[in-house]
C-alpha cells in the first residue's frame, strides 16, 4: 500500500497544510473518477477504481488529526498490539481518577462529576500543549530526533485516547443523571 503523503506528495507531518490536502484530494477525484474511465480496458478500470479507494482513504486519515497520528506511528511501527505501554507517574494519576469514578458508580455527586471532568479536560489541555512544539518541529526533524519525536507523540496518543476513555465513562455518568 502506497504511503498516504507519498500520493499526495506532501512531506509527512502531524500538522500538514489542510488546504493542500483537500486541494490534492478534488485534484485525485477528478483524475480518478471511474466515469472519466469507462472506456478503459478492464485492467486499467479497475486500477483506476483502487486508485479511487486509495485516494478517499488518505484523504478521510490526513484530514483527521487523530487518524493521521495514528497512521504516522503505524507507518513507523510505533503501535504494536501490546507494546504501548503508558509512563508509570501517568498510570498512578489515572488510577486516582478511575478511582474517583468507581466512587461516582455508588454513590453519584453532581459535583464530583464536574470536577472530575474539568480534572481530566486540564490533563488533556496540558497534553495537548506539550506536545504542539513537537508536532510543530517534526517535518524538520531527522535520524535521532526524528525517532525522539516519534516516541513523544506515541506517549502523547496513548495518554489521550486513555483520556478519551475516562471522558466517555463521565459523559455516560451524564447522561444517566
Amino acid at each position: 500500500m502506497k504511503n498516504y503523503f507519498a500520493f499526495y506528495d506532501i512531506p509527512e507531518s502531524f500538522l500538514p497544510d489542510e488546504k493542500a490536502i483537500k486541494a490534492k484530494y478534488y485534484q485525485l477525484s477528478r483524475a480518478y473518477h471511474p466515469d472519466f474511465h469507462a472506456g478503459a480496458s478492464p485492467e486499467r478500470q479497475e486500477e483506476i477504481l483502487q486508485l479511487s479507494t486509495l485516494n478517499t482513504n488518505a484523504y478521510r486519515t490526513l484530514s483527521d488529526a487523530d487518524l493521521r497520528m495514528q497512521y504516522i506511528l503505524k507507518e513507523h511501527g510505533l503501535l504494536e498490539e501490546g507494546k504501548n505501554e503508558l509512563p508509570a507517574d501517568f498510570l498512578m494519576e489515572m488510577m486516582e481518577l478511575n478511582e474517583e469514578l468507581m466512587e461516582l458508580e455508588f454513590d453519584f455527586d453532581a459535583a464530583k462529576l464536574r470536577e472530575i471532568g474539568e480534572k481530566s479536560s486540564g490533563i488533556v489541555a496540558e497534553l495537548d500543549n506539550d506536545i504542539l512544539p513537537v508536532l510543530q518541529r517534526y517535518p524538520e526533524l531527522h535520524g535521532l530526533t526524528k525517532g525522539e519525536a516519534l516516541a513523544e507523540v506515541k506517549t502523547y496518543y496513548l495518554k489521550k485516547k486513555y483520556l478519551l476513555r475516562i471522558q466517555e465513562t463521565l459523559s455516560k455518568f451524564a447522561a444517566r443523571s
